[in-house]
């Protein structure tokens, strides 16, 4: 019994002291374990890696913006009746808001619920003053993920 309690205490103080044990080379450095470990996170690495190569669709299947009317960057001749955003695939727009160079939010009335659709629609009920406005956007992918966005346009005189 006693002998029992003594390899036990020896086998902590061998692990304490950066030693394991091999069942059938008896006692392995940390260099031997420390090689284990970079070769189970190389393996790793290479798998993962691997898996991400063989399966481009599900890396690349959240919805984007595809266009917007007006356009990120336009310069309108007149104040915008409607705006149009358009996305790759179905997602459900959770928030749409208009702000004006002063981050102020400017009143629009959205087009249609809240549910899955490819693009966001909504009115703009009174003419904008010239000036840059702010188009933000935040919408959810069928996949659960979440993007957002900001498309920028300017007005040089109202319509």
């Amino acid at each position: 019994m006693r002998d029992c309690r003594c390899r036990t205490a020896v086998s902590r103080l061998i692990i304490l002291q950066g030693f394991r044990r091999h069942p059938s080379r008896g006692i392995a450095s940390t260099g031997e374990t420390m090689l284990s470990r970079f070769a189970f996170l190389r393996n790793g690495a290479l798998a993962a890696a691997f898996a991400v190569l063989m399966a481009p669709g599900a890396a690349s299947a959240h919805a984007m913006l595809h266009s917007s009317d007006p356009g990120d960057g336009a310069t309108l001749n007149s104040s915008p009746r409607a705006l149009h955003l358009m996305f790759t695939e179905e997602c459900r727009v959770t928030s749409l808001r208009l702000l004006d160079e002063a981050g102020k939010e400017r009143q629009i009335r959205r087009e249609g619920g809240r549910e899955a659709a490819s693009h966001a629609t909504a009115t703009v009920p009174s003419s904008l003053p010239p000036g840059a406005y702010r188009i933000e956007w935040r919408a959810m992918g069928g996949d659960g993920h979440v993007m957002s966005g900001a498309v920028r346009f300017a007005v040089t005189s109202s319509r």
